[in-house]
């Protein structure tokens, strides 16, 4: 949980300085245009090109710092608690429908409320199981975003 915590934070840090970065270098490059029109008309035109290069080099940081939201909207999830209430209710709905024995009870069954019922219970079981194997992998993903992020930090602190 300390992992996940330290991923966390440095996750903010990185959404903070993109967000002072972008407001920074934005605010400049307006300033120069705002100035241009007051002083000098290149200024305006430096003003523009400057302020098109930032927003250029601040657009790959932005779409990093957008999969960091994900990645942190992910972490404050207790993944490993969902997925023990999906395994409960997939367990569950298992359980509770069983199959007929015989062809007899399939047809009788097709036709009444208990075969319905039946069939939207294994379609609801199925739907959970396909969700089960989306927050496994989710959680699998997350755990090796956090292991990575962990050993660059590590070798970060052994250069």
């Amino acid at each position: 949980m300390d992992n996940i915590k330290q991923a966390r934070t440095m996750i903010d840090k990185e959404l903070f300085l993109t967000k002072f970065l972008h407001i920074l270098f934005g605010f400049f490059g307006l300033f120069m245009i705002v100035a241009g029109i007051r002083f000098s008309f290149a200024l305006v035109f430096l003003g523009i090109i400057y302020y098109g290069l930032v927003y250029l080099a601040l657009s790959a940081r932005r779409e990093t710092a957008n999969a960091m939201k994900n990645i942190r909207r992910y972490l404050s999830v207790d993944i490993d608690k969902a997925l023990s209430l999906l395994e409960s209710e997939v367990k569950f709905l298992n359980d509770t429908v069983n199959a007929p024995k015989s062809e007899m009870d399939i047809h009788s069954l097709n036709a009444t409320n208990e075969g319905k019922a039946m069939r939207a219970s294994r379609r609801n079981a199925i739907a959970l199981g396909k969700r089960l194997t989306k927050f496994t992998r989710m959680r699998d993903l997350v755990r090796d975003n956090v292991r990575s992020i962990n050993k660059k930090e590590v070798t970060a602190w052994d250069e």
